[in-house]
């Protein structure tokens, strides 16, 4: 039998006859694959823009599927529209769909990493009571000679404005010229007043000389609309920034902006983009009809708008047949078209410029930021959950958005792109600039940040972000699952200066005592529920993940319902835990500090408090711990979500991870890290979530029943709290125990102490002024009763100027100056000083008190750790009479009789 030959020619026939069979099989996988899909709807994007619309580039009768290319995910839009509740006004709709919850605006002055930010310092009318479902916050930056653009934005975004400005030196005076100018001189001033919020922020190092205390005096700030607009033709050779060649820190202000918004959506957007018409509510009605697709699936979204540009002199195109007008005509091309390209365009860009208009708002395709897409810096609506941007890469080094955009990639963001709404740019097409000392400038500035890039470190720091705004959103999706007592005692009265006349009278009304005190308290109140949301941010020098794990109960804690232990400390402070939550009964906010390798035995302490203890259902129902961490000394691995937490292994047996540690052994001793103790007291404060806070060390006992007697005492006297004008804490006074002493529950027992000396005065032989109160004799000496009252109040001047008292306030007292650490003493004392150049008050309580964890402190013998203390302290002494108090002046004022 002869052996057949093949010919080339007929080897070449048999190839093809595979390759077709081979393209057959991957031809049927996929058709099984799409008749999968079809018959899994909880796989699949659906959106109804309309009931008798879809989502496709024109009309369709029937279900069918887009093919686009790898960037882009299939949509279906269904052939049925679903029932809408025409009887509901939008905003109520949005807001029952989204399950939201409304944020005030309310004026705070807070130190955010190297700057100063007076945040809501002038506020928009309308935006002030706005709804969480009601609009979009458009959401922007800038210096003072960016304000001309906003004007044409309000007029048309039609919606709340938060705009984050960048004010040093004397650039403060010209931006409060500016604001006054857009608030009072425009035809658009009406409306810029109703939306538009300002927040200004500086360098610590470059403050103004000057500056308006508050919103009314803000206002009164003064203006003339006869002159020209001092925004307009600005020489920028003069500008204090450009003199002290200050960078502009973009993404700080992108941030400031985003976190001060009171909306559920924002457009997180330069100011010089502006919004095709009609696009909030056009947006808003998308989510009414397709509530399912916008705010479920298993991956992150947002809504990206096209972007383009038109000449100088052109007319803003306000729909998209003036824009496809345009761009016939070359007046309009997309934007940076011959800067970066690729920078801008969206997936089938071509096939969405030939799309018809329509007054439906619609999703045209979605993307991922891949292959040819993979240097796309969109613009797009969002939940305002996606990752923060990294604040230390500024305007000039480039880059600002791609980080952010980088960090969207990693959790997997989807791009769903609108249609046909869109952004357009101030008019004037930009194209590449010739070599100058700006450009070079600049250059050197790329250079630095493709320096940074490589650095190992950035990228673990984005791919944290990317992490937990995974976990942002596992989290979200499970959530989603006249004083009662008798008048001050004349006889105890004096002439101290330090003490106020007040007259306390019993009320007798019982105005809605049917109600239950949570709900009587926030009508009194008038204050507002806040969610505990799991959020991965930069936090100056650290990065902060806020409340990492959450109190089941203090999840859903109303406003009113109870009052908030803040509190701080590393991991070391947890055996006080127990006994606090066990006496407080009520939400515990405690922040930790755990860098590098801290933040296992971190973690093996909550898990063991969580778990081992017999107060742990009460610490799983009540506290909520937040960690941070310098930016230079991450761990080397953190729990990734929720799940990966409550899995982390831990050991019920006889010793605690917290208990019997050798502080030379842990990391921050061993990388000799100073004690952030004000960074950790703000973040416990700020992450609390009822209208009353008491920011104390976690050392610090309460008498028991504090909480819902001081919450009775409010609902009594409803206007000593809420109608004077008077700014007012509540102080405890404070007290410490022997060493092996049961702590006193109430002031008998605590009074039978002191008789045996078993109790005595916080501190007496350490500082005895820095914590006893006014007429702390008279305190003493006053019968015990049920009822909680005030006894005494007085200020922080002549003998008490160096008192630092603990109290209970409505969380809007002066932050702790985070430059201050446990190391350098005086942590507290500078956030009084700054209180009393405000002029509060300070009411003293009766018969609640603190008593510190056992042991009375005494003078220590002088030691090596003894002289480090004292040069740590002479450090800080320094930095408080030359850095801080000048700032305080300018920020809080001046009063001879306040110190340090």
């Amino acid at each position: 039998m002869s052996a057949r030959r093949i010919s080339q020619t007929q080897m070449r026939s048999l190839l093809r006859r595979k390759h077709l069979e081979i393209i057959s099989i991957i031809t049927l996988i996929v058709l099984f694959y799409v008749a999968f899909l079809q018959t899994h709807q909880s796989s699949r994007i659906n959106y109804i823009p309309a009931p008798a619309a879809s989502i496709q580039f024109q009309q369709h009768k029937s279900q069918e599927v887009l093919t686009l290319d790898k960037t882009d995910i299939e949509v279906v839009g269904p052939t049925s529209a679903q029932p809408i509740i025409t009887e509901l006004p939008l905003k109520t709709k949005v807001k029952n769909i989204l399950k939201c919850l409304d944020i005030p605006l309310r004026m705070e002055k807070l130190q955010y990493g190297q700057y100063w930010l007076i945040k809501n310092y002038i506020r928009g009318r309308r935006s002030i009571e706005m709804g969480c479902g009601e609009s979009i916050t458009y959401t922007t930056n800038g210096d003072y000679t960016f304000m001309e653009n906003l004007p044409t934005v309000v007029k048309r975004w039609s919606g709340p404005v938060s705009f984050a400005i960048y004010a040093p030196g004397d650039d403060y005076d010209a931006t409060m010229d500016s604001i006054l100018y857009v608030l009072n001189c425009l035809p658009e001033s009406e409306l810029i007043r109703d939306y538009a919020t300002f927040h200004i922020y500086f360098p610590k190092d470059h403050l103004p000389t000057f500056i308006a205390k508050d919103e009314d005096e803000a206002l009164q700030w003064p203006y003339d609309c006869e002159l020209p607009a001092p925004y307009l033709n600005v020489n920028h050779s003069t500008m204090y920034k450009t003199i002290k060649n200050l960078t502009y820190p973009i993404n700080v202000g992108r941030n400031i902006a985003r976190k001060t918004a009171n909306t559920y959506f924002i457009l997180a957007c330069d100011i010089e983009l502006y919004p095709s018409l009609g696009l909030v509510d056009k947006f808003l009605e998308m989510v009414v009809n397709n509530s399912t697709a916008v705010l479920e699936g298993d991956k992150p979204k947002v809504f990206v708008l096209p972007i383009f540009e038109v000449q100088k002199n052109a007319t803003l195109p306000d729909n998209k047949e003036e824009l496809k007008e345009m761009l016939k005509t070359s007046m309009a091309v997309p934007f940076h078209k011959f800067v970066c390209s690729n920078c801008h365009l969206v997936p089938n860009q071509k096939e969405w410029v030939k799309a018809n208009d329509s007054e439906i708002l619609e999703i045209f395709s979605v993307g991922k930021r891949y292959d040819k897409f993979i240097y796309w810096e969109p613009f797009y609506i969002s939940d305002n959950k996606e990752p923060i941007f990294d604040e230390r890469v500024t305007w000039e080094g480039q880059s600002n958005k791609r980080i952010q955009n980088y960090a969207m990639c990693l959790i997997d963001y989807e791009y769903h792109v609108l249609h046909p709404a869109f952004l357009v740019h101030a008019p004037g097409i930009k194209r590449f600039k010739l070599k100058s000392n700006q450009t070079q400038t600049r250059m050197k500035y790329k250079m630095s940040v493709r320096q940074m890039r490589k650095h190992s470190n950035i990228i673990s720091f984005i791919t944290l972000i990317a992490l937990f705004c995974i976990i942002l959103m596992l989290s979200y999706q499970k959530s989603k699952n006249n004083y009662t007592t008798a008048s001050i005692n004349p006889q105890h009265q004096s002439p101290d200066k330090t003490d106020i006349k007040v007259t306390y009278q019993a009320t007798n009304k019982t105005t809605n005592i049917e109600l239950p005190l949570k709900i009587k308290l926030k009508n009194i109140l008038n204050c507002l529920d806040a969610p505990l949301r799991m959020e991965m941010l930069e936090y100056g020098e650290y990065w902060l993940i806020k409340n990492y794990i959450r109190g089941q109960r203090s999840m859903e804690m109303g406003c009113g319902e109870s009052i908030t232990y803040t509190t701080h400390g590393d991991y070391t402070f947890m055996q006080h835990l127990p006994r606090v939550l066990k006496r407080w009964s009520g939400p515990v906010s405690f922040a930790l500090y755990a860098p590098g390798y801290d933040y296992t035995a971190t973690m093996d302490s909550i898990l063991h408090v969580l778990n081992c203890l017999p107060e742990s259902e009460m610490i799983n129902d009540y506290v909520t711990f937040h960690i941070y961490f310098p930016k230079n000394h991450l761990p080397s691995f953190i729990a990734k979500n929720e799940d990966e937490i409550f899995e982390w292994a831990y050991d019920c047996g006889p010793q605690a991870p917290y208990l019997n540690v050798n502080r030379s052994k842990i990391y921050r001793a061993k990388k000799n890290l100073t004690y952030p103790i004000n960074v950790g007291r703000n973040i416990a404060r700020k992450a609390a979530n009822t209208y009353y806070i008491f920011a104390c060390d976690i050392e610090l006992y309460p008498s028991l029943g504090l909480v819902d007697k001081f919450l009775e005492m409010v609902g009594n006297n409803q206007t000593a709290f809420v109608v004077e004008d008077k700014r007012k804490v509540f102080v405890l006074p404070v007290f410490e125990v022997q060493k092996n002493a049961t702590l006193p529950d109430n002031k008998i027992e605590l009074k039978r102490m002191l008789n045996t000396t078993m109790a005595v005065p916080f501190h007496k032989y350490i500082c005895l002024n820095c914590h006893l109160i006014p007429k702390h004799k008279e305190w003493l000496e006053a019968n015990y009763s049920e009822t909680l009252e005030v006894f005494t109040v007085g200020k922080r001047y002549d003998k008490f100027k160096y008192w630092e008292p603990f109290y209970i306030s409505d969380n809007n007292e002066p932050i702790f100056d985070e430059r201050v650490t446990w190391e350098g003493k005086s942590d507290k004392r500078i956030q009084n000083y700054a209180m009393c150049l405000m002029d509060y008050e300070y009411h003293v309580l009766h018969p609640a008190f603190l008593v510190h964890a056992p042991g009375i402190k005494m003078p220590k013998a002088k030691s090596n750790e003894t002289e480090r203390s004292i040069k740590y302290i002479k450090e800080m002494n320094g930095i408080i009479h030359f850095t801080i108090i000048p700032e305080y002046e300018v920020l809080y004022g001046q009063n001879k009789e306040c110190h340090v």
